[in-house]
C-alpha cells in the first residue's frame, strides 16, 4: 500500500516550531541537543529527528510536555515564553493554509476564532452572523497590525475568494498579504522554511501565475522567485529593521511591525527613501533624514513623554557607541 503524503503544512509547523525552540532556548537545532534538553540523554534521538525534518508531528500532549520541562529548567521569562510557543503552536494560520475548498460555514467559524479587533473586518457591525469583505481602506489597519493573527484572517479572504477571480482579490487583497508575509518570515523560527512557505502559498493561495510585487524590483511569482532572491529580499527587511534598533529608532516589538509598515504606506516610494536614509545613516554620512524622521514622528506619538527621541539632525555620529550625536535643545 502507498504511504499516504505527508501534510505539507503540518510538517511546515512542526519544522517553525522546533526551530523557535532552538533558538528561544539557545541550543544547537540537532536530535542529542534537543535529546538532552527534554529527557536529560543526549543521545541520537529518533524521534527529536522526526520532529526537525518535520517527518512527525508534535501533539497537544507532546507540546504540553515541552512546555512542562521549560517550566523546570528555564528561569527567566519563562511565561512569556511559554505564551509565544503556544501562540505559534496554536496559531489560526495553520489552520488557515490547510483550509482548501471549504464552505461557507467554514470560514464563519474561522473568523470567529480570530481577535475580536480583527472580527470587526469580516462581519457585519452588531451583527456577528452577517459576513462582509473588508473595502479597501480597511486593508491598511490590518496589515499594520502584522501578526500572525492578521496573516491568518488575510490568507482566509484569499483562500475563500481565490477561485471567484474577483477584482477585490487580485487588486487589493494580495499586496498586503505578501508584506505580511514577508514580515512573518523575518522571524527566526521561520527561516529554515521560508521558501517551502512561499512555494505553498503561491501554489495554493495566490492566484496562478500572476506576478505579486511587494518591493518595486522585486516580483514574487512562479517563474522568477528563487531561494536565493527571496533570503537576500528578507535579510535586506531585516538589516533595515536592526539598523532602526541600533540607533534608537525602533525599540519593542510592536515599534518593529510599525516601522515596517511606515516603510511601505508612509508616502510615495518611501520604502526606497528609508533605506537610502539608512544606508547614509550607517555611513556616518552628513545630510537630512527627512522619511525616517516622519517615522520618528510617528512612533513618538505612541510614546510616553519619558521615551520618546529627538528627531535626526544632519550632524556628526558619535562613531564609537553608533549612536546620533544631537545638538543642545
Amino acid at each position: 500500500m502507498a504511504r499516504k503524503k505527508r501534510n505539507i503544512i503540518e510538517e511546515i509547523k512542526t519544522k517553525v516550531l522546533i526551530n523557535f525552540l532552538c533558538i528561544k532556548l539557545d541550543i544547537g537545532l540537532s536530535s542529542g541537543e534537543l535529546s538532552e534538553y527534554f529527557e536529560g540523554t543526549r543521545r541520537n534521538s529518533s524521534k527529536w529527528k522526526r520532529y526537525i525534518t518535520g517527518e512527525h508531528s508534535i501533539s497537544n500532549g507532546t507540546l504540553d510536555l515541552i512546555l512542562s520541562v521549560i517550566c523546570e529548567k528555564e528561569k527567566l521569562d519563562k511565561e512569556h515564553l511559554v505564551q509565544q510557543i503556544k501562540e505559534l503552536f496554536y496559531s489560526p494560520l495553520w489552520v488557515a493554509l490547510e483550509s482548501g475548498d471549504k464552505n461557507i460555514e467554514f470560514w464563519l467559524e474561522f473568523y470567529r476564532s480570530l481577535p475580536i479587533n480583527l472580527q470587526q473586518y469580516v462581519f457585519l457591525k452588531n451583527s456577528p452572523s452577517d459576513r462582509t469583505f473588508p473595502n479597501e481602506a480597511q486593508l491598511p489597519p490590518i496589515e499594520r497590525i502584522c501578526t500572525l493573527e492578521s496573516l491568518a484572517l488575510l490568507v482566509g479572504l484569499a483562500r475563500e475568494t481565490r477561485d471567484k477571480l474577483s477584482g477585490f482579490h487580485i487588486v487589493k487583497l494580495e499586496r498586503p498579504l505578501v508584506r505580511v508575509l514577508l514580515f512573518t518570515l523575518q522571524e527566526s523560527g521561520f527561516y529554515q522554511c521560508r521558501f517551502e512557505l512561499v512555494r505553498y502559498f503561491i501554489e495554493h493561495v495566490f492566484l496562478p501565475n500572476h506576478e505579486l510585487r511587494v518591493h518595486i524590483d522585486a516580483p514574487l511569482n512562479n517563474f522568477r522567485i528563487s531561494e536565493k532572491a527571496l533570503d537576500d529580499l528578507i535579510e535586506n527587511d531585516i538589516a533595515i529593521t536592526e539598523a532602526a534598533q541600533r540607533f534608537g529608532i525602533v525599540k519593542t516589538e510592536r515599534e518593529k511591525q510599525l516601522f515596517y509598515f511606515y516603510r511601505f504606506h508612509l508616502e510615495r516610494s518611501s520604502i526606497d527613501k528609508v533605506n537610502i536614509e539608512i544606508f547614509y545613516l550607517q555611513k556616518k554620512k552628513f545630510r537630512e533624514y527627512p522619511t525616517l524622521n516622519k517615522i520618528i514622528t510617528k512612533l513618538n506619538r505612541r510614546r510616553a513623554d519619558s521615551q520618546q527621541i529627538p528627531l535626526i539632525l544632519p550632524t556628526e555620529l558619535d562613531l564609537k557607541n553608533e549612536k546620533l550625536v544631537y545638538p543642545p535643545r
